[in-house]
This record gives structure tokens, C-alpha cells and sequence, in this order.
């Protein structure tokens, strides 16, 4: 049973509220560059107004979250591009790829003005790229490192330092996981009704803790989301929640939605994130009943494996990833290596929730081993 305590000392920035529950997280908790373990236990704060859950840091976290994502070791760490099996599409294609497929048909400009908040390396304006050449394609991100390694075009655009320092005039604003990386958000927002056109969309996909709990457990984050809290944070700032239809990212929240008038400061509950933790904590009961007669692997190098890893520690053997970025490479210092490799009797973990069963049926046709769902 969770117990809650009600904490005075933080206010919601959002609605100001001051009434906000505690919520302890006695799980380990990961950063986003590599996925290793940041400390070994996290604490939540639950908004009892407008519901927003803030991953609470003290001040020396956070100071040492500001270095390592300004550092030159961020901007070089390359990080691989997850890959996706649609049935569409002949070969694995990317996240990047998916999100241009979805957002271009809902453009009315042949040569829009585009800005990705959180463009690291410019990914995802590079696919904007290859199907709308005529656009103006703008990058901001608070790592000026990685200027070296966005594209160097004359319709590329970097920009660094603060928002408020970019003119306004965007056919289309993009937040692809970084919504929950940005500590102010009210000024985010801000920034953002005045950064679009009058009829210009903002794209939002971020993690769904509801669909995915082992998200809750990336140290770094400032928010988790949840649609209910999604739909509430966007209508306070004068957005509407439309959720794109769409099967390619179940784990997720898409959006792409654009202003719709004024606030709206009526809130409907959410208390998914208690439910969430209960999953987390039943799935690491499985995982410890385990038997170890066979070698043990986990499927992903992300959040998931990380902490499958976490909990069954040198029970592990190593990692299975389909994509061949990661094959032959480490990850939290052990193994990467591809399903066809794996023997008979190998045990896979596939901690994905309601996705699993599905993805348990690709590769029980595809590659051997013995497949668990969780």
C-alpha cells in the first residue's frame, strides 16, 4: 500500500497550487545519456489541482544535471536513433521518420517556418528536410557544443542561449521528448504561444507512464505524463488536447495540437501514477522469482532494460537489441547483441507492459529462445 503525505514546502508551478502529495520512488532512477543508475531511490510530488507530477531534485541534482547536458561530452556522445518494425515500411525506420510521416500531412505551407526545442543534433529537421526542402528549419537546444554536429545548410538554423531571443513566426513547434527535460515550464509555454503563427501547431511526444511506467524512473526529468495531465497542463495554457491518431508509438503521447483560446483552469484527476509504481513494484517481484537455471537477457537499451538490470543485477547476462547501432557494443557494461544469436534455452525478458505479448509473437517467429512478458 502507498502511503501519502502531504508536503506544504513546494509549490505547483503550473497552477500554484501548494498542496501536493509525496510520493517515494524506492526504485533505482537513470539519466538519459547513457541510462546508468543516478541514485538509488527517487521521490515524486503529485499536484492535487491541476495533477502535474514533478520529479523533486535537490539543488546539487540539479547542478550537476545543468554541467553534464551544457557539457562537450554530451554534444559527442552520439546517441543511437531507436529504430522501429512498422509493417509499412520494408525496412526498420526511426522514431525522427515516423514523427515527419505523421505531422507533414497536417501542414499548409509548402516551405514552412519549423523549430525543434530540443534538437541535439538535428535529426529530426534533417527528415523534415528530405520531404519539405523549401523549409526554413531552426534547432534550439541549451548545449551550444552541439552546433559542430547540427547540419551545416543554408535553411539550417542553430540557436542557443534563451528562447525569448527568437523571433516569432513558426508554422510548426516540435518538443520530441523534451517537454520533460525543461525545468520552467510556465515560461516554456510562454515562449511558445508567442513563438507560432496565429494558426501554428505545436507537436508534442513524450512518454506515457501509464502505458510505459518504467519512465517514472529517469532521474533527470523535471515532469511525467500521463493524457489526463497532458490534456490539463496544455488547456491551462490555452492549448486544446488532440491526440494524434496514429498505432507506431503506444508507449507515447502525441500531439499536435494549436492555441484555442483562453486558459481553462477546470482540471480533471489523475491517479496513474500510484498505479504505475505498483506495476513497477510487482514486476520486480517476477523478475526476483526468476529461476536461474538459464542465462538470462533483457530485450532493449533503454529505460526498461536498465531497470530489469537494477533489479536482477549480475543474474543478467546482457541485452538483446535489434538495432545495429547497439549490437557488439555495452551497455550499463554488459553485452549488446542481436536475437539471432541467442541459444535455445535463453530466457528474454520483454518488460513492455500491454506491448509485450505482441512483440513476444514477432520474435518467437523470427529467433530463438524462451520469451516472458512483463
Amino acid at each position: 500500500m502507498l502511503i501519502r503525505k502531504k508536503v506544504f514546502n513546494m509549490e505547483c508551478s503550473v497552477c500554484h497550487n501548494k498542496n501536493l502529495e509525496l510520493i517515494n520512488i524506492n526504485h533505482a532512477m537513470f539519466r538519459h545519456l547513457d541510462f546508468t543508475t543516478f541514485k538509488e531511490s527517487g521521490r515524486m510530488g503529485r499536484c492535487t489541482g491541476c495533477q502535474m507530477l514533478y520529479n523533486i531534485l535537490s539543488q546539487k541534482d540539479i547542478d550537476q544535471l545543468d554541467r553534464l547536458y551544457c557539457s562537450r561530452e554530451y554534444a559527442q556522445s552520439h546517441q543511437t536513433s531507436q529504430t522501429f518494425i512498422v509493417e509499412k515500411y520494408q525496412k526498420p525506420v526511426t522514431r525522427c521518420f515516423l514523427q515527419t510521416e505523421l505531422i507533414i500531412p497536417h501542414l499548409h505551407s509548402p516551405h514552412p517556418h519549423i523549430l525543434d526545442i530540443g534538437c541535439f543534433d538535428g535529426a529530426l529537421l534533417s527528415d523534415f528536410n528530405s520531404k519539405l526542402p523549401q523549409a526554413q528549419l531552426f534547432g534550439y537546444d541549451v548545449n551550444e557544443n552541439l552546433k559542430d554536429f547540427f547540419p551545416q545548410k543554408s535553411n539550417f538554423h542553430f540557436r542557443c542561449g534563451e528562447l525569448a531571443d527568437i523571433p516569432s513566426g513558426f508554422d510548426l513547434i516540435c518538443m520530441s521528448h523534451s517537454i520533460i527535460l525543461v525545468r520552467n515550464l510556465p515560461n516554456l509555454m510562454k515562449q511558445i504561444k508567442r513563438l507560432l503563427k496565429p494558426k501554428g501547431l505545436l507537436f508534442i511526444q513524450t512518454p506515457n507512464i501509464t502505458k510505459n511506467p518504467c519512465y517514472i524512473l529517469l532521474a533527470d526529468q523535471y515532469y511525467c505524463f500521463t493524457p489526463v495531465i497532458m490534456s490539463n497542463m496544455l488547456q491551462h495554457f490555452g492549448f486544446k488536447y488532440i491526440p494524434l491518431e496514429q498505432n507506431w508509438f503506444a508507449r507515447d503521447i502525441a500531439v499536435l495540437t494549436r492555441l484555442n483560446g483562453p486558459a481553462t483552469k477546470s482540471y480533471h484527476q489523475d491517479l496513474d501514477i500510484y498505479k504505475s509504481i505498483e506495476t513497477l513494484d510487482t514486476m520486480a517481484i517476477r523478475l526476483l522469482e526468476l529461476p536461474g537455471k538459464n542465462r538470462i537477457f533483457v530485450l532493449g537499451t533503454t529505460t526498461n532494460g536498465a531497470f530489469v538490470d537494477s533489479v536482477l543485477k549480475d543474474r543478467l547476462y546482457g541485452f538483446v537489441d535489434e538495432n545495429p547501432n547497439s549490437i557488439g557494443k555495452l551497455f550499463r557494461f554488459k553485452n549488446v547483441i542481436h536475437p539471432d544469436t541467442l541459444a535455445k534455452n535463453d530466457t528474454v525478458i520483454i518488460p513492455y507492459g500491454t506491448s509485450s505479448p505482441t512483440i513476444k509473437e514477432r520474435f518467437s517467429r523470427h529467433y530463438q529462445g524462451i520469451y516472458m512478458c512483463m
